[in-house]
């Protein structure tokens, strides 16, 4: 166990699945808290995705604490319903919730401190994922043993176990016992996560360093201290007004001031829009609106006076909307389902759409629907908001065939198929509230 916890009276919130980890962590805590004064407490969260699989999960979770006499806190969260609503993955929308779920227990239980259960093994995964990805130092830096929660900056993250393997965590159980249950989601080999678990995790111990997930995770510790140095230095620099010229500052530093002021406007951005933006932010005193990203030139005049926008999608691309951005990319490969994205045929869709808003009479058959509906009626179906309804952005080719509805599975004439030679894949980042 690290220091992270130290003796002495403290509320602790354990969130415990029911997987192998977080019981191993449960059952360590229950026989320490005592000895150390602290008070523990578990949660458990229902994420209503696996039937009867996830009530088992819950009944065995009720049970371990009820013998090992720690109180439980339940909830349930309905992932797919948020995620229809909110356009993002059905990963993503469930650690959203998840972690709000874990504030409110702990506000109400008056515990600032909430432990995960995440080991030496996952922040392996975790790199391994983001070095295929092409991330940077704030990627590899990875889970933090001491963390923020992202629902709450008051409310800490600990994560005891990331000093421990997944072996020694599987032996612990062993000796002593400790009852678990298997999500059979986690052996899913279209899940990148499970691929590289399962396949690349093991192939790379085997054959080239039996001590990789120790080695990947010094990795981490290193990136997240320089990636530390790095916000605090652009911080500092953002603070003195840039007193230095940005052009004068070292090319690492460049690049982390510029991803503060974009992350402070809702955009998160690849690597070469970055690079983009920062050639011509060389030029430029600040960027102080979304108008200084590539290719938004007028796009607020034009959407306001609802004049559909022509775009190319015959490369890479992105374009700034008032509450955000949306970027595409051609792919000969399609991404996994849940990668937060959608994915269209572009040989469909031709080289030019236009990008508009919703019109009258607007027709729309979405990916599994039996026949085309009226865009008002899928809508009042969905239960989107009256006043959302014409926030919702569109693409329709030259012909006036709508092929996809932000929020909504594109259209069914326009899907991926086994013939499809080039896919769109579409990402939509909004802008934070």
């Amino acid at each position: 166990m690290r220091d992270d916890l130290a003796c002495g009276p403290m509320g602790l919130i354990l969130a415990v699945s029911g997987g192998i980890d977080s019981m191993v962590l449960l059952h360590a805590l229950a026989r320490l808290a005592a000895k150390a004064r602290w008070t523990l407490h578990a949660t458990h969260c229902h994420h209503g995705l696996r039937g009867s699989e996830a009530d088992l999960d819950a009944a065995l979770v009720e049970k371990a604490c009820s013998k090992l006499g720690v109180p439980l806190v339940s909830g349930r969260i309905e992932v797919r319903v948020s995620a229809r609503t909110s356009g993002e993955s059905l990963e993503m929308t469930a650690r959203r919730l998840r972690h709000r779920f874990f504030a409110e227990t702990a506000h109400s239980l008056g515990i600032n401190h909430v432990l995960l259960a995440h080991h030496a093994d996952d922040q392996a995964e975790w790199f391994l994922l983001k070095l295929l990805r092409g991330a940077g130092s704030d990627g590899f830096a990875g889970m933090r043993a001491i963390g923020v929660s992202p629902s709450d900056p008051h409310l800490l993250l600990l994560r005891p176990f990331l000093c421990f393997t997944r072996a020694e965590i599987v032996a612990f159980a062993r000796t002593h016992r400790v009852p678990f249950r298997e999500d059979i989601s986690n052996k899913d080999p279209a899940i990148p996560r499970n691929r590289v678990r399962h396949r690349l995790l093991p192939y790379l111990k085997k054959n080239y360093a039996p001590a990789l997930s120790r080695i990947l995770n010094r990795i981490s510790e290193i990136a997240a201290a320089e990636s530390d140095f790095l916000r605090d230095e652009a911080i500092k620099w953002r603070r003195r007004n840039g007193a230095r010229p940005y052009s004068a500052l070292p090319l690492a530093l460049q690049r982390t001031v510029l991803r503060q002021e974009l992350w402070e406007l809702g955009q998160d951005v690849d690597f070469e829009t970055l690079e983009r933006i920062r050639l011509r932010r060389m030029t430029l005193p600040s960027i102080q609106a979304a108008e200084s990203l590539p290719r938004s030139t007028d796009i607020r005049t034009r959407i306001k006076s609802q004049k559909p926008l022509d775009i190319r999608i015959d490369h890479d691309g992105s374009i700034v909307l008032p509450e955000g951005l949306l970027s595409w990319e051609i792919r000969s490969s399609p991404l996994p389902f849940d990668s937060g994205t959608e994915q269209l045929d572009a040989d469909t869709l031709g080289s030019k759409v236009t990008l508009r808003t919703r019109q009258a009479g607007d027709i729309f058959r979405s990916l599994g629907m039996s026949k085309a509906a009226r865009l008002q009626n899928i809508f009042i179906n969905q239960k989107v908001p009256v006043l959302e309804r014409s926030k919702r952005w569109i693409l329709a080719t030259p012909q006036g065939s709508i092929a996809w509805v932000e929020g909504l599975p594109p259209g069914d004439e326009f899907k991926i198929t086994p013939a499809t030679r080039r896919i769109l894949v579409l990402r939509r980042v909004k802008n934070s509230s």
